[in-house]
């Protein structure tokens, strides 16, 4: 089956959209406030915030990525490893059955 090619009309300039559904009322009259607040329109506070989001988690080290899963390894080898005998395993399942 060949490919139609796109209207014109549809052609955004080269700049990708973007539909969000379900903005809470409440969420939106914040946005449109900070939006007014920087004499932005509500569309450009919205790809500002997106993107100062977006470049937050880039901001992410390996050293603080290391730090983080030091301290999980911590916490882990911190908890006591018991591996249960067979007769552990069928006293908890009758236990748990009762």
């Amino acid at each position: 089956m060949p490919v139609r090619p796109q209207p014109k009309w549809l052609y955004c300039g080269g700049m990708s959209s973007l539909t969000i559904k379900n903005v809470p009322p409440a969420l939106h009259r914040q946005l449109k406030k900070l939006a007014a607040a920087e004499n932005r329109s509500l569309n450009a506070e919205v790809i500002r915030r997106l993107r100062a989001s977006v470049s937050s988690l880039s901001l992410r080290t390996a050293e603080s990525v290391e730090a983080q899963l030091a301290a999980i390894r911590t916490v882990r080898e911190s908890i006591p490893l018991h591996i249960a005998s067979d007769e552990e395993l069928t006293e908890m399942k009758r236990a748990g059955r009762k």
